[in-house]
């Protein structure tokens, strides 16, 4: 399976018809776990025994990948069940996440409603058990089985065209290890209509999956600007003036307490030695956390600083 370098996306587009003017969204295979409170919507790519992938048809928009908003309270896992359901009729085994998009919407048109400047749509694979009615008739048509070659290369889903590709090589991975073919009805077989997500086992079966590459300074910048809301309202600092400059000098104080504590150049404490780390370790994640929103208010990349201060000169 082709598998991305862990320093970049798989792809990135600027120009999808559903993205605001100047956005960009970014396809990450096989990565972290993405912030559940930062994902917006989630998607599931679907084989049956025969390893055809499993399309809605949503008169509302055609043939596409199935999946949706994820609705308030619900997690991914729930939501991608959910709307398989209503738009295929069918029930799902989750084999594991493949991979997501990441949305990059810095300049928000007025009323955008998801979070900024990053969120994310976490896509899985999944194994068909049975396809019944259509949850939802009136909304959508009966679901469709392709080739997963074909889908890829289809236009309309160039976006996700990486994720296709690589949930089907994940797919057969799994039946090659040897495990039963799903059952796998035909699209309007009249099986009878699943249960909705909520009431069984939500877990996700095992499959193996490459490790993960590390977070990288771009992404972990871009969660800690998503949290800046949060972290204001927790604290109850007033946003305005130069809080961000005046907590990042405060942080780069009590990392300085933090290791003069651990190296005993301080009053003794009581405390172990493992503690003092985790201390130290705190107080540096939020040093990092703060310098990021500066960055970011400022109008720097991160990522791009380091790599030209720390990297670049002594490649």
């Amino acid at each position: 399976m082709p598998q991305p370098t862990p320093q970049r996306p798989a792809a990135v587009f600027t120009d999808l018809p559903w993205l605001p003017v100047g956005a960009l969204a970014e396809a990450w295979l096989l990565t972290k776990p993405v912030p559940e409170e930062l994902a917006t919507s989630a998607f599931v790519l679907a084989f049956d025994a025969d390893g055809r992938l499993l399309l809605s048809q949503v008169r509302s928009r055609g043939v596409d990948i199935t999946g949706g908003h994820i609705e308030p309270g619900e997690g991914p896992e729930a939501a991608v069940r959910r709307e398989a359901w209503e738009e295929t009729g069918a029930t799902l085994r989750l084999l594991g996440k493949v991979g997501h998009l990441r949305l990059v919407v810095r300049d928000p048109p007025s009323g955008y409603r998801y979070p900024t400047p990053y969120s994310f749509q976490p896509f899985y694979v999944a194994a068909i058990e049975a396809i019944g009615p259509v949850g939802l008739p009136d909304e959508c048509g009966d679901s469709v089985l392709v080739d997963p070659q074909e889908a890829a290369h289809d236009p309309r889903f160039r976006a996700h065209r990486e994720m296709i590709l690589a949930a089907a090589a994940l797919f057969d991975d799994w039946r090659r290890a040897g495990a039963d073919s799903p059952p796998a009805a035909s699209p309007g077989s009249g099986a009878e209509t699943p249960t909705l997500p909520g009431g069984g086992d939500a877990s996700v079966a095992a499959v193996p999956q490459p490790t993960p590459p590390p977070l990288l300074l771009r992404d972990a910048a871009g969660l800690a600007v998503a949290r800046k809301g949060p972290y204001l309202a927790g604290s109850g600092i007033d946003p305005r003036f130069d809080w961000a400059a005046l907590k990042t000098a405060e942080e780069s104080g009590e990392v300085i307490r933090a290791w003069l504590r651990l190296t005993a150049q301080s009053r003794p404490t009581g405390l172990d030695r493992a503690t003092l780390r985790r201390e130290l370790a705190d107080e540096i994640a939020d040093l990092f956390g703060l310098a990021c929103i500066l960055a970011d208010e400022a109008g720097i990349d991160v990522e791009a600083a380091f790599r030209a201060k720390w990297v670049e000169p002594y490649a």
